[in-house]
């Protein structure tokens, strides 16, 4: 599979997922809202995988992370109303006409996914300079790169960006790991059993949500086909469709 075929199916998957929060009732259709949040399980690993990609081809790292910054403002407002009425039972007018108080502080509860993205790049960034500068000084590097993996991984957590600190580390993880399909599997896994999943309360209560986070493991088998080529020019396929299709959802919810 080369770049636009991964990008291509991250998309897809992503949609079922959204299309499983937003629009079907997990009261009324347990079974289809768990399959669609099952398959989007697996959106975020091949978007991070992506990134790094994207981050060791581009050419002008500084534009890349300008890009994502754009996109993250431009999507945080599609992203909060498509969301809104789902985390907080109400929707986001019938808030406003009591408290705007109350709206203002619930959509700065939760930060899209191109913030993760952004620091993720970001973060990369400053790797990279650490490895270049301390190329000989492995323990130094190690003890720098450290420093830098705790401080972003702090900061996605204080912004409560989507996966806060498991996203920031999926994506070290394929930087660290890049070229080794075995180890990002490894540590993809025990990302989502340490950080994205609660074992324990499934063996307690049986409920699935609590450990379907696994599944993003799964995402190792496509990401394992990849061919290293770019295939079709979708440079903007992504960033134009995350905020669009969020307020489609939306507008769908209006409807129905």
């Amino acid at each position: 599979m080369n770049t636009y075929a991964l990008k291509l199916l991250a998309i897809i998957l992503m949609l079922i997922d959204h299309i499983g929060v937003i629009i079907v009732s997990q009261t009324d259709h347990w079974n289809l809202y768990l399959l669609c949040r099952g398959l989007g399980r697996l959106a975020f690993p091949i978007f991070a995988f992506l990134l790094v990609e994207g981050f060791s081809r581009t050419s002008n790292v500084k534009r890349y992370m300008e890009r994502l910054g754009l996109f993250a403002l431009i999507s945080e407002i599609p992203f909060d109303i498509a969301f809104y009425q789902v985390r907080y039972g109400t929707s986001i007018w019938a808030d406003l006409t009591n408290s705007f108080e109350t709206v203002f502080d619930r959509l700065f509860e939760h930060q899209n996914i191109f913030f993760t993205l952004f620091l993720g790049v970001l973060l990369m960034y400053y790797m990279k300079k650490v490895e270049r500068k301390y190329k000989r000084q492995a323990v130094l590097c190690n003890v720098w790169e450290a420093l830098l993996v705790l401080g972003f991984s702090g900061l996605a957590y204080l912004i409560k960006c989507d996966y806060e600190i498991a996203g920031i580390l999926v994506i070290v993880a394929f930087y660290v790991f890049r070229g080794s399909k075995l180890l990002q599997s490894v540590a993809l896994f025990i990302i989502n059993v340490s950080l994205l999943s609660n074992v324990r309360y499934f063996l307690a209560t049986g409920d699935v949500l609590n450990i379907i986070s696994l599944l993003a493991t799964l995402a190792m088998l496509p990401i394992s086909l990849y061919n290293n080529e770019k295939g079709k020019d979708v440079k903007y396929l992504f960033y134009i469709f995350y905020p669009g299709h969020l307020l489609l959802l939306y507008l769908l919810t209006l409807v129905y």
